[in-house]
């Protein structure tokens, strides 16, 4: 199975409470692929569900931080498909006054950080 990782920096001014939390995890619901959130904590990266606002709220995304959704669960256009919804929804959200504000990238593996290319080999 592929996989395609997205590079989000948190953008907005109060970071990501729960309003812009919400958005994050109603953009996920909708993307029928598997996704994980890898956030930095410190020391290490911790890997959250994202589609549960409880376990997004535990990573403190505060304004600069940097995470990175994982998507993977199909091939090909598919996946390419659902990177582009997930995207469209996530920056819909950030449009529409809803309190996220995000920069949005679709990087391959060799562009994540050192650190979180370990946990995932």
């Amino acid at each position: 199975m592929g996989r395609i990782f997205l590079r989000v920096e948190v953008k907005n001014a109060k970071g990501v409470h729960a309003r812009p939390a919400s958005c994050i995890v109603q953009a996920c619901l909708q993307v029928s692929v598997d996704i994980e959130l890898w956030c930095w904590e410190g020391a290490y990266y911790k890997m959250v569900n994202p589609r549960s606002i409880m376990a997004l709220l535990t990573c403190a995304l505060t304004r600069g931080t940097v995470f990175y959704l994982c998507l993977r669960g199909c091939e090909g256009a598919d996946l390419d498909a659902a990177v582009t919804q997930l995207k469209t929804r996530l920056e819909y959200a950030g449009s529409s006054g809803r309190d996220l504000e995000t920069g949005i990238t679709v990087i391959d593996e060799q562009q994540l950080p050192e650190q979180l290319r370990k946990v995932l080999a």
